[in-house]
């Protein structure tokens, strides 16, 4: 059923609808499932494939971390599974830049790969995945999104309508007290769709604490006291929303401006 229109795939719906308790219309349901089955986020994809060490939180955050593009994820695990030093690598220390993710977890990922890359690029292509359409992620121009290394599949980055550099990339964030439509584990992954970094506390390298209702005090001192930028939700909003090109005052907005639905209780 992987081309619907084809001569075998409309043998195969014949010879399902003369089964015994099979008809048109059940043979019609099952296609109709299996093609909404298709373009699956990409967290969903990995999460899927039951890597070792690696569940569904974990995948997540690598979805988050190559803005939910299986290309980028793809081309950056073979590149550090094939590397002559693999932990030397760029692509291995961008893989340990993923929140929650220790060598354990990325060198089961890089020995599933070795093994099972054939099979796992033709499932991505039966689901969609080549066409790497972000699956409503911000894209990420990070150079792991660059072009697939198969001649006979071309990425489609540049052709996304969806912005194409992460408004937020390399600035880090802290989160402190309750926003109003997100916890705070969501607003954190919010955030780093947008391509910030989360730390858990107030130091230096902080760019932005985020106070939403009932802030930590500590953590609010500590930020006035190492000259660290403080914003409510809103002041917060205000700032992003020009840079995905949103025109809004209210988080939830925002929050579906950016293609982000699944963040939303």
């Amino acid at each position: 059923f992987n081309n619907v229109g084809s001569s075998s795939s409309s043998s195969n719906v014949m010879i399902l609808e003369n089964q015994p308790g099979w008809g048109p219309k059940s043979v019609e349901n099952m296609v109709l499932a299996i093609d909404s089955a298709r373009n699956p986020p990409l967290w969903r994809f990995i999460n899927c494939l039951g890597l070792k060490h690696l569940g569904l939180s974990n995948a997540k955050q690598v979805s988050n971390h190559f803005g939910g593009s299986f290309i980028s994820w793809w081309n950056t695990t073979k590149r550090a599974a094939r590397a002559n030093d693999r932990k030397q690598s760029k692509e291995y220390n961008e893989l340990m830049n993923i929140y929650g993710i220790g060598p354990r977890t990325i060198d089961a990922m890089l020995e599933w790969m070795l093994v099972n890359q054939e099979s796992c690029e033709e499932l991505a292509s039966a689901v969609g995945l080549l066409h790497d359409h972000f699956h409503g992620h911000i894209a990420s121009s990070s150079s792991s999104a660059s072009s697939w290394s198969s001649s006979s599949i071309s990425s489609k980055d540049e052709d996304s309508d969806l912005p194409a550099s992460l408004p937020l990339l390399g600035k880090n964030y802290v989160v402190t007290g309750t926003l109003t439509c997100l916890n705070r584990e969501n607003a954190e992954v919010f955030l780093e769709r947008l391509g910030a970094n989360i730390k858990r506390g107030v130091s230096g390298s902080v760019d932005v604490l985020i106070m939403g209702d009932k802030p930590g005090a500590s953590k609010q001192a500590k930020a006035a006291a190492l000259g660290v930028e403080v914003m409510d939700e809103m002041e917060w909003v205000e700032s992003v929303s020009p840079l995905v090109g949103c025109k809004t005052h209210d988080l939830e907005t925002l929050v579906r401006a950016c293609s982000c639905h699944d963040l939303l209780p």
